[in-house]
């Protein structure tokens, strides 16, 4: 019988063992430090202790984490559409001793109700979109309003990585309570619409694009720069 995998170490972080989510390469980025490298460094440079913080598509925990211990920020809510992966950040929290991050399962967009969600072999992958490729379940998640969410949780900062979310997240959400955004855009394959309606969305809650702030598809919206 083989052994069970061990938990491993990276940026500062125990990480538990999961191999959904924890795959070979991924480790390697873990360990190395290349891992969302750029949000990591992004993010944790410019919050700041006293924020309220809401992480959309939070993934793993890996952010939200950061910011807990890193930088002491005391509320924190973290929601992702992938129950596995809202599993696992339960369990890295719990891990490494946070208890200041709100985790929430579903699906950020425009309704509150039930979607149908895509889950693939790598975790880290699943998104609504149900092209063929490594989809092993298609699920229902709840649908959640991201407008409720920020009115409800009144952040400071938001960040979220909309590598894999849906075109309208931040469509009719109002924006104006935030001092700041910081965010993983879509690739280039989502198209020039898809990434000038997120530009959009934040320029009509008064942010602004700070490119001094920004590196590569992780960009930084600020109300004041």
């Amino acid at each position: 019988m083989d052994a069970p995998a061990a938990d491993t170490r990276a940026y500062g972080l125990t990480l538990p063992a999961d191999p959904r989510v924890l795959t070979k390469r991924r480790l390697r980025q873990l360990r190395d430090g290349r891992f969302a490298a750029a949000m990591v460094r992004t993010a944790l440079r410019q919050t700041d202790p006293q924020d309220r913080v809401l992480t959309l598509w939070s993934g793993p925990g890996l952010i939200p984490a950061l910011l807990s211990l890193r930088l002491g920020i005391r509320h924190i809510q973290a929601v992702d559409p992938a129950q596995p992966l809202c599993e696992y950040a339960e369990r890295l929290y719990r891990a490494n001793g946070i208890e200041t991050v709100q985790a929430l399962h579903g699906l950020p967009g425009l309704r509150k109700g039930q979607a149908a969600f895509h889950l693939r072999g790598d975790l880290l992958l699943s998104s609504t979109d149900d092209q063929p490729g490594g989809v092993v379940e298609t699920v229902q998640v709840p649908a959640l309003n991201t407008g409720h969410l920020i009115r409800d949780f009144a952040p400071d900062v938001l960040v979220g990585d909309m590598s894999h979310a849906p075109a309208n997240l931040l469509a009719q959400a109002d924006l104006s309570g935030l001092r700041m955004a910081v965010l993983t855009l879509p690739p280039q394959s989502a198209g020039p619409a898809v990434i000038a309606g997120l530009f959009r969305a934040l320029g009509d809650g008064g942010l602004t694009y700070a490119p001094k702030q920004s590196a590569g598809r992780v960009v930084t919206f600020r109300r004041d720069w």
